[in-house]
């Protein structure tokens, strides 16, 4: 696609925000670790539908903004993590405000890194529609052979070459070169 919209790295950058908070209804009064995200445009918490302007002075307008996030896991230091979800999958979406908070499900123990996923792994892709955060109703699933769209990137912008001024960008793909799943540390 050729256009001159430069928008989406500086979107794709997040803040995540890290506490504890006390279970109530734990026996043990343990503590649930929350993570926060919160998509960022020009360097602010993302507002869908208000206008911005990139560095090279395109302005752009947001509508729809969704990732998913997999695999969390706390690490230690060492090799093998001290807590983890696998086959856990979040789909984070900046038109609900809930859905950008996760709270990781174990009794929080000590901790030196935080690892996660940003998309879905190639098993996933390839075991068709799914249920839940991979349930195709959510627009984040294209065919049966292509698998889940790992990020979606939707809005407009008067420097869009599309006669309606849209873009999107719907970033997916699981094996070899095209694989666009990303690890965060």
């Amino acid at each position: 696609m050729k256009a001159r919209l430069h928008i989406l790295i500086p979107l794709m950058g997040w803040l995540l925000s890290i506490g504890g908070s006390k279970e109530t209804s734990r026996e043990d009064g343990g503590l649930v670790l929350r993570l926060v995200f919160v998509p960022v445009a020009n360097g602010e918490p993302l507002v869908l539908g208000k206008p911005y302007v990139n560095p090279l002075g395109e302005d752009y307008r947001v509508d729809a903004f969704k990732v998913y996030v997999t695999n969390i896991s706390l690490t230690d230091g060492s090799s093998s993590p001290v807590s983890s979800t696998p086959d856990c999958f979040h789909l984070l979406d900046a038109s609900q405000a809930g859905s950008l908070v996760i709270d990781h499900g174990e009794n929080a123990k000590p901790f030196r890194s935080i690892r996660f996923q940003f998309g879905i792994d190639s098993v996933r892709n390839v075991s068709g529609a799914q249920t839940g955060a991979l349930d195709p109703m959510n627009g984040m699933f294209w065919t049966w052979s292509t698998g889940y769209i790992n990020a979606k990137l939707e809005g407009s912008s008067t420097f869009s070459p599309n006669a309606d001024r849209r873009f999107v960008y719907h970033i997916g793909g699981f094996a070899g070169l095209e694989r666009t799943q990303r690890t965060v540390v």
